[in-house]
C-alpha cells in the first residue's frame, strides 16, 4: 500500500469519530421541559411566582404545616440549583392569609403578607441578598395584590382599603415606604389605566 493512500484511510479515520462528536445533541436536549425541582411537605398553598433570571426566582403562600395548625408564611428562594426556604423574620404573626412578591434581582425583593385574624392588614418585608429588613406595616384593612420592584431603592405595592373599600398605592423610595394618593374618577373603576410622574 502506497503511503499516501495510507495516509488518506487514517485521515478519514480520524474524521469518523469527529463527525459522530460533532453531530451528537447537547447534553442539556436530553433534560429539557418541565421536571420536578423540589416537593414541599405538608399543608400549603402558594399564591406567587417571581423570577428575574434563571437563576433568581422567588416563591411565597401560606404554611400550616402537617397536622394544619395556624397559617405561617411561605417563602422560598430559588439560587440556580435547588429551592431555600426562608424563615420570616422573628415575631412575624402565624395568621398569613394571601401573599404578593416581587423582585429585581437576588438583593433585592419583597414579599407582601396579608394577615390578621380580626382586622386584616398587610406587612411589608424587604430581602436585601441575607436577611429580612425594613418591615412595613400598612394600614388596617388593607390588601394587596399586585406588586413590582424596579431597584434597590424603588418599589410599588397596588391593592385595596377593604373597609372602607378604597384604592391604594404604596412606593418605596429607598428610606420609607409612603402611601401615594390614588385618583378614582367616578364611573372609571374598570378599564383605566393610570400612569404616575410626568
Amino acid at each position: 500500500m502506497s503511503p499516501r493512500l495510507l495516509g488518506r484511510m487514517l485521515a478519514a479515520a480520524a474524521v469518523i469519530p469527529l463527525a459522530i462528536a460533532t453531530a451528537a445533541p447537547p447534553a442539556s436536549a436530553a433534560t429539557s421541559g418541565w421536571r420536578v425541582t423540589q416537593t414541599v411537605a405538608g399543608s400549603f398553598a402558594l399564591d406567587r411566582v417571581t423570577a428575574t433570571s434563571a437563576g433568581n426566582a422567588w416563591v411565597t403562600g401560606e404554611s400550616c404545616g402537617n397536622p394544619c395548625g395556624p397559617t405561617s408564611l411561605l417563602a422560598a428562594h430559588w439560587a440556580g440549583t435547588g429551592w431555600q426556604a426562608i424563615a420570616p423574620p422573628s415575631g412575624f404573626s402565624t395568621s398569613v392569609g394571601s401573599t404578593v412578591t416581587a423582585a429585581s434581582s437576588p438583593s433585592s425583593a419583597w414579599v407582601f403578607a396579608n394577615q390578621g385574624s380580626n382586622v386584616d392588614t398587610t406587612i411589608a418585608l424587604r430581602w436585601n441578598g441575607t436577611a429580612w429588613t425594613g418591615r412595613h406595616d400598612f394600614p388596617a384593612w388593607s390588601d394587596m395584590n399586585a406588586a413590582v420592584v424596579i431597584g434597590k431603592a424603588d418599589a410599588w405595592a397596588f391593592g385595596q382599603i377593604i373597609s372602607p373599600f378604597a384604592p391604594y398605592v404604596a412606593h418605596y423610595n429607598g428610606t420609607i415606604g409612603e402611601s401615594l394618593p390614588h385618583p378614582n374618577p367616578s364611573g372609571t373603576s374598570q378599564g383605566v389605566i393610570l400612569k404616575y410622574g410626568p
